[in-house]
């Protein structure tokens, strides 16, 4: 696997997504992934990633159709370009490739490597000090990330300037050789563990051990993804409603398993955080009117950079789920389902001991989990 540029393992995944996975079946059925019949509505801005002979630059979609990318990172301590309201003109005729942190530049790379003509990135994509675009934009992300044809994940890079790329040892993975009686079933592999190996608590929510998986952002984005590209320092990884898979060749699971369903929002059954070694649940430990418990309490053990996007972090999950459910659930208020109030107002904090606070007194009512700025759970 190279640790410097882009890896055609990538373009293999999402051609054999877009063609329904006709590797992938199950008796003769098989999970759908959402297949775009036709190329989806491009949000707002996109940055066009241009060519080895033109550069990047901030495209204003107007409504007009398109494959395109998006990037679920971390921005560390600080962004070094991002678009303000006085260089967005200047950004929408020109943003040269060097001058992109260097996460920002290897995504636009590999969209570009994928033969997608635009990524939408959040930096880009938004005007950075502008109150107003940012309560238009935010609104909007179900639809941005749900409808993204890739969504590219640097799992562990905890820094915008970190890139997606990492020097890797060649991975081996070896087959140990079944007993001479031949009575041990299945096969058994071994390979070095990886540092961004995942555990389970007892809520069987996924506990992520790199840098993405800490961010409260990058949880939404991952459950609203259809598709998503995991880079890692080890390896490549993919998750979509029909397969999860790695470059060590082992872990190349069909999710069709005979009375189980995949974890995801697009299943509109559970809880997935984007993982690549993924485990499913039946339908009834993950029952469908549980899930926006399970995505609450699972997000709000994640750390957010502006504690104010508690609320927003969560809303674009909101929004899709009230669309899937036709109004079953009620209004959505301030964090609370209005056809399960009873429910939904039966929280309490982890932990005692924090009290949540550092968000302003008028930030959400008191009987919203999103008053406090910490770990709840529901009875």
């Amino acid at each position: 696997v190279s640790g410097n540029s882009f890896d055609p393992e990538c373009l293999k995944w999402l051609v054999d997504c877009l063609g329904g996975h006709p590797s992938v079946l199950d008796s003769g059925s098989r999970l759908k992934c959402r297949c775009q019949t036709e190329e989806p509505q491009l949000p707002t801005r996109v940055l066009s990633v241009g060519s080895d002979e033109e550069p990047p630059f901030l495209f204003e979609s107007n409504a007009s159709r398109a494959a395109y990318t998006t990037l679920s990172y971390c921005w560390g301590t600080g962004q070094a370009t991002k678009t303000m309201t006085a260089t967005l003109e200047e950004f929408k005729h020109c943003i040269p490739l060097l001058s992109l942190p260097q996460t920002l530049r290897d995504a636009a790379i590999v969209t570009r490597s994928l033969d997608i003509k635009y990524i939408w990135i959040d930096a880009l994509c938004i005007i950075q000090d502008s109150a107003l675009d940012w309560a238009s934009e935010a609104p909007k992300m179900e639809s941005i990330y749900s409808n993204a044809t890739l969504v590219i994940a640097a799992r562990d890079s905890p820094a915008s300037d970190t890139g997606l790329f990492f020097p890797r040892e060649p991975l081996r993975v070896l087959q140990i050789p079944n007993p001479p009686n031949g009575e041990a079933p299945g096969r058994v592999y071994v390979r070095k563990a990886r540092l961004r190996d995942i555990g389970f608590d007892e809520r069987f929510l996924s506990m992520w051990l790199d840098a993405l998986g800490r961010r409260g952002w990058a949880y939404q984005e991952g459950i609203l993804a259809s598709r998503t590209v995991h880079f890692t320092r080890s390896e490549l990884g993919w998750s979509c409603m029909s397969l999860d898979a790695c470059q060590c060749k082992v872990k190349k699971n069909p999710l069709s398993l005979k009375g189980y369903k995949p974890l995801g929002l697009p299943s509109l059954l559970a809880e997935r955080p984007p993982e690549l070694d993924s485990h499913t649940c039946s339908r009834s430990i993950y029952d469908v009117t549980d899930c926006w418990y399970r995505f609450i309490m699972a997000f709000t053990s994640y750390s957010l950079t502006v504690v104010t996007d508690r609320l927003p972090a969560m809303a674009g999950i909101a929004s899709e789920l009230a669309a899937a459910k036709r109004g079953i659930y009620g209004a959505y208020i301030l964090g609370i389902w209005l056809g399960q109030l009873g429910r939904g107002l039966c929280w309490s904090v982890v932990s005692p001991l924090n009290n949540g606070r550092g968000l302003p007194m008028d930030y959400a009512p008191s009987w919203s989990w999103g008053s406090l700025n910490t770990t709840v759970r529901w009875h």
